[in-house]
Order: structure tokens, then sequence, then C-alpha cells
């Protein structure tokens, strides 16, 4: 019984090694490290990370590519009328709103201390449209819509 020894060809180490990483890394289905390595190699080369930095941060990168393609799936999943984004909202539109105020509720200081929020007014979606833009904003990680 022979052992097939025969080696890669030859290529710089640090190619090799960077393109078994490449499809180890599409094997497993780590596109989100895959984007990022050679931005990350780049750093480890340049004296920025060592390795088990190197590692840690490629491991965030896959987290928060995870974390966006699933708000991604989900938002779609939701399919929202319109998109509500507080950057995207016109005050001037509706100068009787206290701006200031509103910027304050939305920055979700008042979750953080464990307070709670009560929105009132006249009918009419304006409530339901600052609690999605509120969600969208700073609850990436919530699987549900608080508005319905």
């Amino acid at each position: 019984m022979t052992r097939d020894t025969a080696k890669p060809p030859r290529r710089r180490s640090d190619e090799w090694h960077g393109h078994a990483l490449r499809e180890s890394l599409k094997t497993l289905g780590l596109s989100g490290m895959l984007e990022t390595l050679d931005a990350r190699l780049a750093q480890t080369h340049g004296g920025e990370l060592g390795h088990p930095d190197f590692l840690q941060v490629l491991c965030q990168d896959e987290i928060a590519h995870g974390e966006t393609v699933a708000f991604e799936r989900r938002l779609c999943k939701a399919k929202f009328e319109q998109q509500a984004t507080l950057e995207g909202f016109d005050f001037n539109a509706a100068p009787t709103l206290p701006a200031a105020q509103i910027r304050d509720l939305a920055a979700l200081c008042w979750l953080h201390d464990g307070e709670s929020v009560i929105l009132f007014g006249p009918v009419g979606p304006s409530r339901i449209t600052f609690s999605r833009a509120c969600w969208k904003s700073s609850c990436p990680w919530c699987s549900t819509d608080p508005s319905t």
C-alpha cells in the first residue's frame, strides 16, 4: 500500500495557505469570513493582529454577516408597506412633532434604564411608523415587528 505523497504545486507559502483557507471557508459556508479574509490577512501581515486576534476578528465578521443576512431576510419576510427610518422622516412636514424628543426616544436610553414608553395621539400611522423605525434601527436581533 502506497501513500499519495504528491505535493501541491509550488507557490509562495502565504498564497497556498490563503487558497486553502478560502476553499475551507467556502466549504463550511462561512461567507462572512470569506468576504473579509483579504483585509484581515493584510492586518495580520502588517502586525496589527496576532493569531488569536485574527481568528477572533474573523469570527466577529462571520457573526455580523449572519446577523445582517438574518435581519434582511426578516425584513423581506415582514413585507412592510413602506421602509420607515427616522433618518428619512421629514420633521418639517409635521412641525408640531417634538423632533428632539422623538430623537431622544429613538436613542433607546429609556430602554437601557429599564423604563417604559407609551405612545399616544390622534388616529393615524405615526406611532406604528415610529415604532417600526426604532425597531429596525435599534433591534436587528428582534424576530418580530413590535407593532403587530
